[in-house]
């Protein structure tokens, strides 16, 4: 194989390399276009005398120390961190490895060194890589790692110890390798099927985490919620004690009406817990109702509307109060003055729709399409929420849609921004 030939399939290595352990950490390493292609191009480079010239029984461990190398100046982790991550990069991109040399050995009744060959193994093995790192959520397993979870530990370094010998042993003797490929490619299916169960029951630990920590979070806020209800309880019963006696305290039948009329209509003006009691959701009830009190608090006038109570989405709750409470915090923060701040419960042409919007300024088309860039905030202050970028990267998830338009309101004589998620 020629030095040209050795270079680009060391490119296709290299960059197997970056992108799962981008993944694991879940960073954005590709955003610095520049330094990714100097850290492929370099440690490509790098790899290449190691394959031509350097023994066999040697090579592996070169490759090894220069992937650790390049892991380590590429994150600038701890050095117990690069070794974790760099192990299980080693695992995955090995295993991916011997995988993706299954359809050649299929179609070629053996394993060449071709450098056709080669470059279609390499182009599925790539193909392979972007899929686990998009699809699979690996970032599960560094949080493994993170919780010195000994189990994991004790099955990630007997899966290195295997994989490193079973690929150290392939460079050596290439004969063993091709009798035994669909042994090697077994393992290998075993060691992702492995990695699967791991990321599983890291979801669910996740999940259940997010669910405990948002009844932690939300427990006061549905015993406030409660006590609400227990002071409205006994307002209303002062309430129908008061129109009772205002029964008798009319001389005529239009005078009673009129004092129930004018006494009624003052129960509505202090009605402050209003239709939330109404929603199916009642965390997500009293998640409104804290969002009421502050709105209160700074003078902004928050109306909650609720003709669909019994709002059906895909979302976790946790997830919705994320989305949501970063919406209405948005509309908040605009320091628009005698704000507004709407959030309808909806049901149009077969959708549930949640709709949140503000009194604001008309935005211009090419302004809209800016909110759902990266980094990019509605808020005045840095470094809070998670901006609408990942809200709507949240939402794509479960593929719900959400639309941004201006929205003149005739009762309050002003635009309004609304964010409307279609369910």
């Amino acid at each position: 194989m020629t030095i040209f030939e050795s270079f680009i399939l060391s490119i296709f290595d290299i960059l197997g390399f970056i992108i799962i352990s981008n993944a694991l950490l879940s960073e954005e390493v590709f955003k610095n276009k520049y330094r990714v292609i100097m850290y492929l191009l370099s440690f490509s480079f790098t790899i290449i005398p190691i394959d031509l010239f350097i023994p066999l029984e040697f090579a592996s461990s070169m490759t090894f120390i220069t992937t650790f190398i390049m892991i380590y100046l590429l994150y600038k982790k701890s050095i117990k961190e690069t070794v974790f991550i760099w192990g299980t990069t080693t695992i995955i991109v090995i295993a991916t490895q011997l995988i993706s040399v299954l359809p050649i050995f299929i179609l070629t009744g053996g394993l060449k060194e071709i450098f056709l060959y080669g470059l279609i193994s390499n182009s599925i093995f790539i193909a392979l890589i972007i899929l686990i790192s998009s699809y699979m959520r690996i970032h599960l397993i560094y949080d493994f790692i993170k919780s010195k979870n000994d189990i994991f530990m004790n099955i990630g370094i007997v899966i290195f110890i295997l994989i490193t010998i079973i690929f150290t042993y392939s460079k050596i003797n290439r004969n063993n390798l091709v009798n035994n490929i669909i042994f090697y490619i077994t393992i290998s299916l075993i060691i992702m099927f492995i990695y699967f169960i791991i990321i599983k029951n890291g979801l669910r630990n996740e999940y259940e985490a997010k669910e405990l920590e948002m009844y932690k979070r939300d427990l006061p806020i549905i015993d406030s919620l409660l006590n609400e209800v227990r002071r409205k309880q006994h307002e209303f019963d002062n309430h129908i004690q008061a129109i009772n006696s205002a029964m008798y305290s009319g001389n005529n039948n239009d005078e009673i009406v009129e004092i129930l009329k004018e006494y009624t209509s003052e129960i509505e003006d202090i009605n402050d817990l209003g239709n939330l009691i109404k929603l199916k959701d009642k965390i997500l009830a009293g998640f409104l109702f804290t969002k009421q009190k502050e709105a209160e608090k700074n003078n902004i006038k928050f109306n909650v509307i609720i003709e669909n109570p019994s709002i059906e989405t895909k979302l976790k709750s946790y997830e919705l109060i994320e989305v949501l409470g970063n919406l209405i915090d948005n509309a908040f923060e605009t320091e628009i003055k005698d704000n507004v701040v709407i959030i309808s419960f909806l049901r149009k042409y077969g959708n549930d729709i949640i709709e949140v919007s503000n009194k604001h300024p008309r935005i211009e088309e090419e302004g809209i399409e800016k909110f759902f860039e990266k980094e990019f905030s509605t808020k005045k202050k840095k470094g809070r929420g998670y901006g609408l970028y990942n809200i709507k990267e949240r939402l794509k998830k479960y593929n719900v849609e959400i639309l941004v338009e201006n929205e003149y309101r005739e009762e309050y004589e002003s635009n309004f921004i609304s964010f409307r998620i279609i369910i």
